[in-house]
């Protein structure tokens, strides 16, 4: 097939080859191990897609100053009839929103830990404090305003944070019950019938245990933090079956909850009597060399270039 793979612009490089992310070229390289006749292109809100003479897009685009953006692509693309890799328009736009999120697993069934939404803090604090919660934008993924100092017991503590966060994301915030437990992450791969991949846990036998273990945007991002060295995601294997299950079970029904289709992840927590609860879902989630999806794909006995030719073959037009 002939595969067209769409990038996001890094801005402010001179030349169009610097404009490139450099893992976006990491998994291009990836994908023209797959066999496949390959172009890699720049999206451009002001020029239009040239899409004559390609059988698939291959849709990298994410990065938006606003995440609500990323439903533009697979809009267009959808509108050209040709098919694409990930999730739809739909989708995108309903899981970049957190209260969306919570609305759809509440509405089928799906358990979440219990939240409360402020737009100013100001407001009268209903959600319970009788234990921790954690404060989280409304809008964005990859703990994007997500911190240490966002896990709150008390109410003076909560509204300064809530106001803090509000002002620095220039958004909403959900506050939710902070679930104290284990953590995992489930790449699901698939459409109308999805597979839970190997899970994955996140290790904090070397956090700090004074801190509440969240896995903040520095734990995440930040590679020279102390956070981000004493966490890490490891494929699980120290958990039982049932409970395994359980996990794949809630995973795939969150993925088939939002429509979901192609690749997302699902991250829960499993509290000490073994509740799952759904606590974010990222449809288009990173897929590059060191990420949760690669790694699960390797014990799958899958390469980096399987997992993305897989991707392709799932790629379609929304029904």
């Amino acid at each position: 097939m002939n595969v067209l793979v769409l990038c996001s612009p890094r801005f402010n490089n001179e030349t169009v080859e610097e404009r490139f992310w450099p893992v976006d070229k990491l998994i291009l390289s990836e994908i023209k191990k797959t066999g496949h006749e390959t172009t890699a292109a720049l999206f451009d809100k002001a020029k239009p897609l040239q899409l004559d003479g390609y059988d698939v897009v291959f849709n990298l685009c994410d990065g938006f100053e606003d995440i609500r953006d990323e439903a533009i692509i697979p809009n267009i693309l959808a509108t050209a009839k040709i098919p694409f890799t990930g999730n739809t328009a739909e989708v995108l736009h309903l899981t970049a929103s957190k209260i969306a999120i919570k609305e759809k697993l509440i509405e089928n069934g799906i358990l979440t830990p219990d939240s409360q939404t402020f737009e100013t803090g100001d407001e009268e604090v209903k959600i319970a404090l009788d234990s921790q919660v954690i404060i989280k934008p409304t809008i964005g993924h990859a703990s994007s305003g997500i911190e240490i100092e966002n896990v709150v017991d008390n109410e003076d503590k909560l509204r300064k944070r809530v106001k803090a966060v509000i002002e620095e994301c220039k958004c909403p915030v959900v506050v939710e019950r902070y679930i104290e437990g284990r953590e995992f992450c489930i790449p699901v791969l698939g459409n109308s019938d999805p597979e839970a991949m190997p899970m994955l846990e996140i290790d904090y036998s070397t956090y700090d245990e004074h801190l509440p273990k969240i896995l903040s945007y520095k734990a995440k991002w930040s590679k020279n933090s102390t956070v981000f060295k004493n966490t890490d995601s490891v494929i699980a294997t120290a958990i039982e079956p049932k409970l395994k299950k359980k996990i794949e079970g809630t995973a795939k029904s969150a993925f088939k909850a939002m429509g979901c289709r192609g690749y997302a992840s699902v991250d829960v927590r499993v509290d000490k009597d073994n509740n799952v609860y759904v606590i974010d879902l990222n449809p288009n989630c990173y897929i590059a060399g060191e990420s949760d999806f690669v790694k699960a794909a390797a014990v799958k006995g899958m390469t980096h270039a399987d997992l993305l030719n897989k991707i392709i073959d799932l790629a379609k037009l929304p029904e």
